[in-house]
């Protein structure tokens, strides 16, 4: 099974598989999913690796869930570094080592809270002349933007828990840039123009797992947030502008 592009590894218990980012190429608002294998680090001295690197790692459903055989998970992953010309650099540069694992028996539920987009499923910003966007300082509110809402909808046994969320963005983040997709429109589409989303006036934190709850849920519930072009600086082009996001929720 692949899920966004890459491979969903097995943790042993059937039904429940497991991604986790690559720590060399992921930061704080850019996850890019790691895979097994061998290729060229994007570094060429230790120097230049972060001395604390991004790591995460979550599970993916990837079929009925069976837990009379495994009951627990307990998956370890392992970055390492060398020089491919020695012949035992599959034992050496151990640089960081995490072991993802549950630590009881895993319980899961058959009903659990869904989340949708009130509305399309596409959300279409108002049209903006580049000369309009250049007036505005960069990050201003253009006039052009739309609120997006989303419901949450929770069986009843969830009433009163707590639901954590937050986004993620399926192109990528601007790193400098906190709460901004770049332009997914491919060939033809406008420069140095993103989306900017924005939660009560404030960028929002990509991949940020902690930033966003409802304390006590109920049986339906909104959530709301801004889209809006942006600037990412001064040498844009006329075009199309697309960025996808997805929301993920997840019960405590």
């Amino acid at each position: 099974m692949s899920l966004r592009g890459m491979p969903v590894y097995e943790t042993g218990v059937d039904g429940i598989g497991i991604q986790f980012s690559d720590i060399f190429s992921s930061r704080v608002g850019k996850q890019i999913v790691g895979k097994a294998g061998t290729w060229p680090t994007p570094y060429d001295k230790s120097a230049q690796f972060l001395a604390t690197p991004y790591f995460s790692a979550w599970l993916v459903k990837t079929g009925p869930i069976d837990t009379s055989g495994a009951t627990n998970i307990n998956v370890e992953i392992e970055f390492r570094v060398a020089d491919p010309a020695d012949p035992a650099y599959a034992r050496k540069g151990a640089i960081y080592w995490v072991n993802p694992k549950t630590s009881r028996a895993i319980s899961f539920r058959n009903e659990s809270c869904n989340i949708s987009l009130k509305g399309p499923s596409t959300v279409h910003l108002q049209r903006i002349a580049k000369s309009d966007l250049l007036a505005l300082a960069r990050g201003a509110t253009t006039g052009k933007g739309k609120e997006i809402d989303m419901n949450i909808t929770c069986p009843t046994e969830l009433q009163g828990q707590k639901l954590t969320y937050w986004f993620n963005p399926k192109g990528e983040a601007v790193g400098a840039d906190p709460g901004v997709l770049e332009n997914t429109a491919g060939a033809g589409g406008a420069n140095n123009v993103g989306i900017i989303l924005k939660k009560n006036n404030i960028p929002v934190k990509f991949f940020d797992t902690d930033a966003y709850t409802i304390p006590s849920l109920s049986l339906n519930q909104d959530i709301s947030f801004t889209a809006d072009y942006y600037m990412i600086n001064p040498a844009i082009t006329d075009g199309p502008v697309k960025a996808v996001l997805e929301v993920v929720i997840q019960e405590d």
